[in-house]
């Protein structure tokens, strides 16, 4: 879901009092920034992983302009920085040596549809999030969390499909990571709810920096990041708008 210029909201700890578009827009940008934060698997250095949400992912070399935005994703192996000195404001998948390991995607009303692969696809349709990470992109982790329910729903590739996995006590295991997620209520960016975290082999989760886990006010660093992404987002809609004046067709869901 794209954020919108007037997302500053003061962080409340009553979850239900908020506007619903700010409730899933705060709640897209701190779950992300969460999942990004704690994303350390043992045996990647930790600039040799990249976590990206809410950017660019583009999955096919035939079709150049077409991406997904998903709401998290992480790649192992990867360079952190792009070409080792730059911020990566999109993951182009052919470019790259690897391709994301795992996805989440947050669902909603609006988006369900599109993440479960459910969306009807014609002949010269966009491919759905699911076929995406199913078969272009064979990423081996596909996570689905609902944070209106609660519910959360893992896949992994087995052979050409997704197969669903078992989730225990609101926890699903990922080996290849010596990681796993899982709920837990908690109170981050002011928000008392349940949270996705990473957990470890011994079950406890990954803790965040003390600097990371406000109750009050805003992490300024969580402002930065929505600054830069507002920037982006100005960047690519006025590339969009030059393409179309030229005639050319962009495809973006």
């Amino acid at each position: 879901m794209p954020l919108t210029q007037s997302f500053y909201p003061t962080p409340s700890k009553d979850f239900n009092s908020l506007p619903n578009s700010l409730i899933s827009e705060q709640f897209q940008l701190c779950q992300s920034r969460l999942l990004e934060s704690t994303f350390t698997p043992p045996d990647y250095p930790a600039d040799r992983v990249f976590s990206g949400s809410n950017i660019n992912l583009y999955f096919d070399p035939r079709h150049p302009q077409q991406f997904k935005r998903p709401d998290w994703f992480g790649v192992l192996g990867v360079d952190k920085l792009y070409q080792r000195q730059n911020i990566r404001t999109s993951y182009v998948a052919w470019q790259e040596s690897y391709n994301p390991f795992i996805v989440v995607e947050f669902l909603s009303s609006d988006t369900a549809t599109e993440d479960l692969g459910q969306t009807p696809v014609g002949v010269d349709a966009i491919p759905t999030k699911w076929d995406v990470y199913e078969r272009f992109l064979r990423i081996p982790y596909y996570i689905l969390f609902d944070p209106e329910t609660n519910q959360l729903e893992g896949f992994q590739i087995i052979g050409s499909h997704y197969e669903e996995l078992e989730v225990k006590n609101q926890r699903l295991w990922i080996p290849e990571l010596e990681l796993g997620l899982g709920l837990c209520p908690d109170i981050y960016e002011g928000l008392e709810r349940q949270w996705l975290r990473w957990y470890d082999v011994k079950g406890n989760l990954l803790e965040l920096q003390k600097n990371q886990r406000q109750t009050g006010q805003p992490n300024p660093e969580l402002i930065q990041k929505r600054e830069q992404i507002d920037q982006q987002q100005k960047l690519g809609q006025k590339l969009t708008d030059r393409l179309k004046k030229f005639g050319l067709k962009v495809d973006s869901i």
